[in-house]
């Protein structure tokens, strides 16, 4: 049986890279208003914010969150300011006892979108833009499509793009490193959502 799973493990990675490549990664939907723009965090942060702060200057989203920092912003006379008003790591991080088990089983992506709703529910926020590397867009879509009610929230995914050495759109060494990494981990949430989904359902 273990044989068999590594099996599929292995063949769904490889489907993945030599079929399907970057044209399955990565999507990019049309962004229109919402109430705050997400922002993850990753190795080409810098584009990732700049394509997140031109949302805001477009007028298409007051507040701008970052849950893997915390942090909640908008855009003021000087620029982007952080605002004090709201503590996202004190209410919504998971309580340890409640949360220790599926929290370990949970990649990044997932914890982030966990805490981006709980601050959402917070704020009383009901629509947001998803910003990230287009590499990343498809898993973060896959996430959003379980962690969000639709008939709730509306949840739009926007990828910023980049053509700089070492990210998607560079060569095609960095772009084979980038799909390496993902189909793996859009198998582990494949695999661990159900297990965390039902424990939750019973905190």
């Amino acid at each position: 049986m273990r044989s068999f799973l590594a099996f599929c493990c292995i063949f769904f990675c490889l489907w993945g890279a030599v079929v399907q490549g970057r044209s399955f990664l990565e999507i990019s939907e049309t962004p229109v208003t919402a109430e705050v723009v997400v922002q993850f965090t990753g190795p080409d942060d810098r584009i990732r914010r700049d394509a997140a702060v031109g949302l805001l200057a477009r007028g298409l989203a007051p507040l701008l969150m970052v849950p893997a920092q915390y942090s909640l912003l908008a855009m003021g006379q000087q620029g982007i300011e952080q605002m004090q008003s709201h503590d996202l790591k004190g209410e919504c991080w998971p309580h340890p006892r409640r949360m220790a088990r599926s929290w370990s089983l949970m990649e990044n992506t997932h914890k982030e979108l966990m805490l981006a709703k709980c601050a959402m529910d917070r704020l009383q926020l009901h629509s947001a833009i998803l910003v990230s590397s287009p590499y990343h867009m498809r898993r973060i879509r896959l996430i959003a499509d379980r962690v969000f009610d639709k008939e709730r929230y509306r949840i739009v995914c926007v990828a910023a793009a980049t053509d700089q050495e070492g990210q998607p759109g560079g060569s095609d060494r960095s772009d084979w490193w980038w799909l390496i990494q993902e189909y793996p981990k859009i198998l582990w949430f494949l695999l661990y959502e159900p297990f965390v989904r039902e424990q939750n359902a019973h905190i």
